[in-house]
């Protein structure tokens, strides 16, 4: 009877190591995460399984171990908000643990910007630094000359700043700008992921948002970064979108709620090597990007369950 009825989860199990690897486990739509998602972890000797709407999390979450017992249950309500209930084995069998409930509520600050969640940064116990590009297919708006006309216009008054480069350590004088004449031809983000120990949650963060421009007389190209908490939210939020969720109102609502196609090209190494992204072969990044995101997310997995 056991095993009848261990059979069911042992056929999952032996489908997801036939068909699944490690760059095709996302259920993934136009590039974003979209659909159930089940996965074994050989480390952990667990089973994860849930659903990911518009590249967030929603319903509820379950962790099995190796013998189908659930571990743990996780139910989200929002992006920042979740009730968990966790199960430790006994002498006879399972029992249930404290529930935990987390809740950081979305509200806008006097800017209109949703305000993030607070982090303490002794509570971030792993990160990883990626760069990532937006592909011009799904983000016209900010390819569009509009955006350029504003950037010139915001650093002539003085509303942001720019730098040379993503590392923001050289600031770009005024003077010096000139965006006329200018097309864009690629927008790069440098984004930090961690994961908050008190919140049980990984965080996403745009540190920097980079336009790659070229001059329409004689093709030549240039870059200017933006750093994004301050002058890029401001300047993306001046950018109103139409979306099917009222919650959503412009380019920075988009990336709060972290519903955006986007593919990751590089993350950071050792040896600090940089890539210039190509822009006209956005697809030889696509497996590079499938396999850090889902390293990403099953290194969350890993760490829900961390004692």
């Amino acid at each position: 009877m056991y095993y009848q009825k261990q059979l069911p989860f042992f056929l999952i199990l032996l489908l997801i190591t036939i068909s699944s690897s490690a760059q095709n486990d996302l259920p993934t739509s136009n590039g974003i995460l979209n659909g159930q998602y089940l996965k074994f972890d050989d480390d952990t000797q667990t089973t994860t399984s849930g659903k990911f709407k518009n590249n967030l999390r929603t319903g509820e979450w379950i962790i099995r171990d190796s013998s189908d017992q659930i571990v743990l249950t996780r139910q989200y309500h929002s992006i920042y908000s979740y009730t968990e209930k966790r199960t430790k084995p006994t002498d006879v069998d399972y029992e249930l643990e404290e529930t935990t409930n987390i809740k950081f509520t979305t509200e806008r600050d006097s800017f209109g910007l949703y305000k993030l969640p607070k982090v303490n940064h002794t509570n971030i116990i792993w990160s990883k630094r990626v760069w990532t590009l937006l592909p011009e297919v799904e983000h016209g708006q900010l390819y569009s000359q509009e955006i350029l006309i504003r950037v010139n216009q915001w650093i002539n008054n003085g509303k942001i700043k720019v730098y040379k480069d993503d590392e923001l350590s050289a600031v770009i004088d005024k003077q010096e700008v000139d965006l006329n004449n200018k097309k864009c031809i690629g927008i790069t983000m440098k984004k930090d992921y961690f994961f908050d120990k008190k919140s049980g949650m990984m965080m996403e963060q745009i540190v920097a948002l980079t336009f790659h421009v070229e001059s329409t007389k004689n093709e030549e190209k240039e870059t200017f970064s933006i750093f994004y908490p301050t002058d890029g939210r401001k300047l993306l939020s001046s950018f109103n979108v139409s979306h099917k969720s009222d919650k959503i109102k412009h380019y920075d609502d988009l990336f709060f709620f972290q519903d955006y196609t986007e593919v990751i090209y590089n993350e950071a190494n050792a040896k600090g090597i940089k890539i210039e992204p190509d822009f006209a072969n956005i697809k030889q990044y696509q497996q590079t990007s499938n396999a850090i995101k889902q390293l990403i997310v099953s290194t969350e997995h890993r760490l829900w369950i961390m004692d």
